[in-house]
């Protein structure tokens, strides 16, 4: 039961002494991981925005027979 308890409380430590240098190297430097990308990258263009009057809420079709 000890050993078993003592393995855990290694893990445990283990994961937040990751967890910290992970949050310290998110926190120090700003290169570090995609520090505020850009939602539209560079080398896409933007989605067009659809004109009101292209597509008809109600009747569909039969606004145009």
């Amino acid at each position: 039961m000890i050993r078993i308890l003592c393995a855990a409380l290694i893990v445990t430590t283990l994961g937040f002494a990751a967890y910290g240098a992970l949050t310290l190297y998110d926190e120090t430097l700003q290169v570090g991981r995609m520090w505020e990308t850009p939602a539209v990258r560079p080398h896409e263009k933007p989605i067009p925005v659809m004109a009101d009057e292209s597509m008809p809420y109600t009747g569909g079709e039969r606004l145009y027979r």
